[in-house]
């Protein structure tokens, strides 16, 4: 596997990346991409950074994945790619409006994977959850 990885302020290059991308990149990082995988926070900057323009950079192999926010994403955008093939497929477990209404379209959808917003959950979450509030709260205290 090839892994690009995209960081607003790159740093050195961790051994499992093969390249390591700025925000500048964004475009090439989304022609190149079997998998694309949104772990963003949302900000002012991040709203909807993606949107038609950049789902019609993908592959049409190309499976979008958003463990992110959901606002990342512009929801009504993904929609037409997903439905006209224009992208694979989607795993979705975060969306602009939570929960994700019963009459949303992507519950119609046969090529998206929906969550209900657990894909930080695993073996170590609560540990590491402790650690990265102890660690806020003893800056916040300074």
């Amino acid at each position: 596997m090839r892994i690009l990885a995209l960081k607003r302020q790159p740093i050195r290059r961790p051994t499992y990346v093969d390249e390591m991308l700025s925000p500048e990149d964004l475009d090439y990082l989304l022609r190149e991409s079997d998998f694309f995988v949104v772990t963003v926070p949302l900000t002012a900057e991040t709203r909807h950074m993606i949107d038609e323009a950049e789902l019609r950079l993908m592959k049409p192999t190309a499976y979008i994945i958003n463990i992110s926010r959901g606002a990342v994403i512009d929801s009504k955008a993904l929609i037409k790619p997903l439905k006209e093939g224009w992208i694979a497929g989607a795993a979705l477990d975060v969306f602009e409006e939570e929960p994700l209404p019963g009459d949303s379209e992507f519950w119609k959808l046969e090529n998206v994977i929906i969550t209900p917003h657990v894909s930080g959950s695993g073996p170590v979450y609560d540990e590491r959850a402790v650690e990265i509030f102890c660690e806020n709260l003893r800056r916040y205290l300074g």
